[in-house]
């Protein structure tokens, strides 16, 4: 649902105004709400309260990622984008 908000809410087109400087700090916070809880969560109840973190991070990793700031060259490596490419094949 709040993938689907996103375009909603044109927020998307708002970010890209933002500057660099504020941009970073909320895609590296989505970064690690994604991260986090990769490696901090074990036998949580699904679906909860605990998916919120994960679900927030994408959305400030989709709105705020850009190929300007470092968190843009981080996901942008070899090695993400490979993953990346077969992940949704992988989840099928």
């Amino acid at each position: 649902m709040i993938g689907a908000l996103l375009p909603l809410c044109r927020i998307e087109t708002e970010a890209r105004r933002l500057p660099r400087r504020l941009a970073e700090p909320l895609a590296l916070l989505g970064l690690a709400l994604i991260a986090i809880p990769i490696f901090t969560y074990h036998n949580i109840p699904y679906p909860g309260v605990y998916t919120l973190p994960p679900t927030l991070g994408t959305a400030l990793a989709i709105v705020f990622l850009r190929p300007d700031t470092l968190s843009g060259r981080i996901v942008a490596t070899r090695g993400l984008v490979g993953i990346g490419l077969i992940s949704y094949s992988a989840y099928l």
